[in-house]
Parts: structure tokens; sequence; C-alpha cells
């Protein structure tokens, strides 16, 4: 690989926290040779920067934009309503972006306001990290089986693995957990008969907390066991011991996994 200048790129300075505008940077094989605000053309390859940004590629993998990181952020939405939700959106991925973090997966905003974050991010109308958004507010762990695992999912997703898993029931020596993500879809599930229906089913619920999915409590692996989740991480130790497995699924495989004892597929069950 040969030199590449770009000319008058604007340079997020992750350090500092800052966004330096219409500057030169000078590569060099594959490291950052120079930065300044005018480099001589005496490169292998010139590229024309102008309106584009140059920012170290971090990903961050579990997000909550509208969140503060205050002790009330998770009953912001609620108490603000969505409007100043969406203004906190803003505000953090254009934080994001400042820290070098190029990319967000948000796993849950108030009215599906992370869609909206995204279009107006890919049109240029705010300045901030891409935003892949990956559904409303719930994350609902199944599993934690000898042969079960984790992603965050949908409110529809989950309801439509309960139904289906209506007339069934859990496998004898395996744990099912059912954790709603906030009080409101845990009432809503109260009220619509779906807890009586995992509890019947033989599965645990409980009232909304991170649990088990980082590893702390209520359920969390031990040597050896493998785990079907609904969550958005799987590295080594993230839900237990590090000799733990943990299998990324949707709601309708870990609730049919549960059933069966090992990772299947609803249609395994005839549905």
């Amino acid at each position: 690989m040969g030199s590449v200048l770009f000319k008058k790129i604007n340079v997020v300075d992750v350090r500092q926290q800052r966004i330096l505008p219409g500057m030169d940077v000078l590569v060099e094989g594959k490291k950052i040779a120079v930065i300044a605000e005018h480099i001589a053309e005496t490169a292998d390859r010139v590229i024309d920067g102008e309106g584009l940004y140059l920012t170290p590629g971090i990903i961050d993998l579990h997000v909550h934009s509208t969140w503060d990181g205050s002790a009330i952020s998770e009953d912001l939405d609620e108490m603000y309503g969505p409007y100043q939700a969406f203004l906190r959106s803003v505000q953090n991925v254009e934080e994001s972006l400042k820290k070098g973090v190029t990319t967000i997966r948000e796993v849950g905003s108030p009215e599906d306001l992370s869609v909206e974050t995204a279009w107006a991010v890919e049109r240029g109308y705010i300045k901030g990290s891409r935003v892949i958004p990956c559904g409303s507010a719930i994350q609902s762990v199944y599993g934690h089986v000898p042969s079960i695992g984790t992603i965050a999912n949908t409110k529809d997703e989950l309801l439509v693995a309960i139904r289906e898993k209506k007339a069934l029931f859990v496998k004898k020596g395996i744990r099912c957990i059912v954790i709603p993500a906030t009080q409101a879809i845990y009432l809503q599930a109260m009220e619509e008969g779906l807890l009586k229906i995992f509890i019947e089913a033989g599965a645990v619920v409980s009232t909304p907390t991170c649990g088990p999915c980082l590893g702390g409590y209520m359920g969390i692996l031990a040597e050896g066991e493998r785990c079907v989740s609904t969550t958005n991480r799987n590295f080594v130790g993230r839900m237990g011991h590090v000799d733990s497995e943990i299998y990324l699924a949707s709601p309708a495989v870990a609730a049919a996994s549960a059933v069966t004892g090992k990772i299947s597929q609803p249609s395994d069950l005839g549905l």
C-alpha cells in the first residue's frame, strides 16, 4: 500500500473528543503519518475529503441512545416523552462519534425512535455514529440449559414465540428463564395471559432486570453449560463461567430449544 492524502477532511479527535474541520491527512502504509491544515500533494493518491469524516472504526454493540447514563435512565423516556428522548438520542450519537465510535447497535428505544435517529444520520440531517436499530426495548432471555444462547429482538417476535409454545412444556432438566425488558412489557404480557402460559409450561418468569445477560445473577452459566438466549452478546464468560457456551438465536428458536433440550426450530415441533 502506497501513500494516500485526504484533503479537507473532517477529523474526529478521539482523545480530545472534538472534530477538526477541513484537515489534510497523509497515510503512509497502514498508518497516519501527518495531520495538518495543509500538506503538499505528493502522495501516490489524493482523495477529496470535503464533507467527509475520518474517524477510528469502533463499533458499540449494545446502546440505549435515549438514556443519559444516570440512575433513572430507564425511566426518562416515560417521564419526559418521545420528543426529549429523540433529542437525547441525537446528542448521544453525536458524542459517540466524537469518541471514535463509528457505528452503534441500538438495542431499545421508545416508539422506535432509533429508526428515526438512524434515518437522520444516514441523510446527514444530524452528525453522529451510524445507528443500526434492532427493534423495540425488549430483551427476553430464554434458556440456560445443557444445549441452549443470545440476541436482542422485538416485542412482536417474543409474542410469537410465546404463542407457538402455548401447548408445549419445557424439557425436564432444562432451565427456561423469561425476563421482560421493561415494566410496561411485563404488564402487557401479564394482561394478555402470556406469563401464565410460560409458567404453566415450566418456565421461570422474572421482573425486568439484566439478570444473567451480564453474568451477574439469576441463572448464570456454570462450567460446561450451554445456553440459547435472545440478548446480543456471546463472548467468553459473558453469562457466567468462561467454559460455558452461549448461542445467539431468535425468541422462537430459543423457545423451541427449551422444549426439546437442544437447539431446535419451531418447525421441529410441528409449528
